[in-house]
């Protein structure tokens, strides 16, 4: 059988209108093989031990009967799902499929997180951001992050180890997010993407918090990345 999707705790299963349960020893099962880089296996045995199905509740799987796409482009594919809930109706769910972002926190030494300034249209929110971008085909996560870290600051790191990893809109994206921590950049020309931010600094990482209290960081991939960030440091 194949491994689980990445931050998945359980495999694809079918169930009826009734949906079911599994013993504890049968979904630690699901993991065998299952190697997720922010998942060991002993917070696996953790998740297990504390989800609904362990302790005798009803499946919350759906079962997913096929689905069609009614809208793609270069960026953004549209589909409609054929989806059937554990004891409710069948139906069509919308399901937006996006490629995977690849977001870093660059850090200095003097403890400062490289930070960009910019206007998001969709929201019409002015907001700090850290570099992030979609990962191209056939590029590795590693390899988008640090590209777009030079193209949007014109900053150069050649280091990146993972920070963090979300699903933000899982109930109805398959989106994910992929951030990243690098040390150690490099200045090397203005950035290429100057439609990108209004303004690029370093911001001392003890404003961090208060920024994100006060809104002045929104997005999602920076909130992440720097409230783990955060949660790290000593």
């Amino acid at each position: 059988m194949p491994a689980p999707q990445a931050g998945r705790v359980l495999a694809r299963r079918s169930v009826g209108r009734q949906g079911g349960t599994l013993q504890v020893d049968q979904l630690r099962g699901k993991f065998e093989g299952f190697r997720h880089p922010h998942i060991v296996r002993p917070a696996c045995d953790k998740i297990l031990s504390h989800h609904p199905m362990a302790r005798g509740s009803t499946l919350s799987e759906w079962t997913v009967h096929g689905s069609r796409t009614i809208y793609t482009s270069p960026w953004v594919e549209l589909d409609l799902v054929d989806v059937e809930p554990p004891g409710q109706p069948r139906y069509e769910h919308h399901l937006v499929k996006w490629a995977p972002v690849a977001a870093t926190v660059v850090l200095n030494q003097r403890d400062a997180v490289l930070m960009m300034w910019r206007h998001r249209f969709a929201t019409d929110t002015w907001n700090w951001e850290i570099p992030s971008g979609i990962v191209e085909d056939g590029e590795s996560l590693e390899a988008a992050a640090v590209r777009e870290v030079e193209e949007e600051t014109g900053w150069r790191v050649t280091d990146v180890q993972p920070l963090a990893y979300n699903q933000p809109v899982g109930g109805m994206s398959n989106a994910e997010h992929h951030v990243f921590l690098a040390r150690d950049a490099q200045y090397i020309a203005p950035p290429v993407d100057t439609h990108e931010a209004d303004r690029i600094e370093w911001i001392p990482l003890d404003r961090i918090q208060g920024m994100i209290d006060r809104r002045e960081i929104v997005a999602g991939v920076a909130v992440t990345g720097l409230l783990q960030l955060l949660a790290r440091w000593p």
